[in-house]
């Protein structure tokens, strides 16, 4: 008896068409009803459990709930390793979205160690330049990133985004997380004028294809709005992040890690724009609510904290 879930899409398509129409919320209700229908019927350990478990562990974490995502997909990389191989794809996949809750909870060696091992396992299997190598060395040149190593980001995703061009052409949406993320490596040395063209084709390509909304959208947007920033026009830069937020909180939820760092950059651009009480107010919104939904040691926590302390000294010196 298989699942239903399984029987109308595969797993990437299947969690991708939950966040192109937001029914997230009943998404999690009909994969847990499968879950518990399978436990029922095969057993616990069965292998339907663990894939069920797999998607599960992907909607959790698209909405946010890191820890959850984390619990689930440490379990079921543990069942995939015993049942199938390390060298299995779907035991490759699962250290890859594994890697991604690490790393989203900040814990970025534990990400990168990960990263690493199925990038090489991908290169032996599959080759260097097959699209799920590609997309892991992606995630990987990510997590260099959040840990400052912007040079080494940069080398690899600019390998992938050649590749990329390569193997699907121009205008497909497999390339806006890669052009969007070197985009993000580039101005963070400063090359605003390279990220501008990579951030705003990345920006074109996602909205066109999947909506002005769509996660990857609302990301490559943000990137333009660093862009914004960096050229010294504040205003656009405002009125894009703007947008941004009200986007994010309405698809996503006001307590979503996404919508949070969207808040943070806000609060960040109305303070440059001298509203500093306006950014002390807003930057302690977001400063508590990472400590719920991230806890108070998460980095972005304490990168909120720290610059609402100097907020706060800002606005009392006035």
């Amino acid at each position: 008896m298989g699942s239903t879930l399984l029987k109308e899409l595969p797993l990437p398509d299947l969690i991708d068409t939950y966040v192109k129409h937001n029914v997230l919320t009943t998404a999690d209700s009909v994969c847990r009803n499968e879950m518990d229908k399978a436990i029922h019927i095969f057993g616990a350990e069965a292998a339907i459990v663990t894939v069920l478990k797999q998607i599960l562990a992907s909607i959790v974490h698209i909405q946010g709930r890191l820890e959850e995502a984390e619990t689930l997909w440490r379990e079921t990389l543990e069942a995939n390793e015993t049942a199938l191989s390390k060298e299995h794809p779907r035991t490759l996949t699962n250290m890859e979205d594994l890697a991604s809750a690490y790393a989203a909870l900040g814990r970025f060696k534990e990400a990168e160690k990960l990263q690493v091992e199925s990038v090489e396992l991908k290169k032996k299997w599959l080759g260097e330049e097959n699209t799920e190598t590609l997309a892991s060395i992606g995630n990987l040149a990510v997590t260099l990133e959040d840990q400052d190593r912007v040079v080494e980001a940069e080398t690899l995703l600019t390998g992938v985004v050649h590749a990329e061009r390569k193997i699907f052409g121009p205008g497909h949406p497999r390339k806006v997380s890669s052009m969007g993320h070197l985009a993000s490596a580039l101005l963070a040395q400063g090359r605003t004028a390279e990220a501008s063209r990579w951030g705003l084709e990345a920006m074109e390509i996602s909205e066109a294809l999947q909506g002005r909304e769509h996660h990857e959208t609302l990301g490559a947007m943000s990137i333009m709005v660093r862009v914004r920033v960096n050229e010294g026009q504040l205003q656009e830069a405002e009125l894009l992040q703007a947008e941004i937020l009200e986007s994010a909180t309405r698809v996503l939820g006001r307590e979503h890690p996404d919508t949070l760092v969207y808040l943070y950059n806000m609060a960040r651009i109305w303070n440059s724009l001298g509203r500093h009480a306006d950014a002390k107010d807003l930057m302690s919104s977001c400063a508590e609510l990472q400590v719920q939904v991230l806890g108070r040691e998460h980095r972005d926590t304490r990168k909120s904290w720290a610059d609402l302390e100097a907020l706060g000294r800002l606005t009392n010196n006035r």
